[in-house]
């Protein structure tokens, strides 16, 4: 069986924000990773598969390659690409003073993104942001 490290590379690490909710919380929402969604361990029979260090290897490598992908790939679809690195669920939570709804409340955002450091991130970034004007 692959250890919890390699099947949460493959597929998606768990929610982090969920576990650390601000107070005053009045919306949570989490937008499971695609790769656990359509890959992943779901709680069912076939289960076991996923775990198998063959599979865990069979999701990393199809990932990878998708990535490079001439057509679907991070060097074609720069914005599109993040999805390749995403690592964990999105999630979103929105706070405000005294749990009621207004202009002023905060917006926060949690997810994982597989780039060595934020250059790395802003390059991408930029590359779109370039293809917009």
């Amino acid at each position: 069986m692959a250890d919890s490290a390699a099947q949460d590379a493959a597929f998606s690490a768990p929610p982090w924000l969920r576990e650390r909710l601000p107070p005053g919380t009045i919306a949570y929402f989490r937008s499971p990773s695609p790769w656990r969604t359509l890959l992943g361990p779901a709680g069912k029979t076939n289960d076991r598969m996923s775990h198998s260090k063959d599979y865990v290897a069979a999701v990393a490598k199809l990932r990878a390659d998708m990535a490079k992908d001439a057509l679907s790939g991070e060097t074609a679809l720069p914005l599109a690409g993040l999805l390749y690195r995403l690592n964990s669920p999105i999630e979103i939570v929105l706070v405000a003073a005294g749990k009621i709804a207004s202009p002023a409340a905060d917006v926060y955002a949690s997810l994982v993104l597989d780039f060595d450091d934020a250059a790395q991130l802003g390059a991408v970034l930029a590359k779109r942001a370039l293809n917009w004007l």
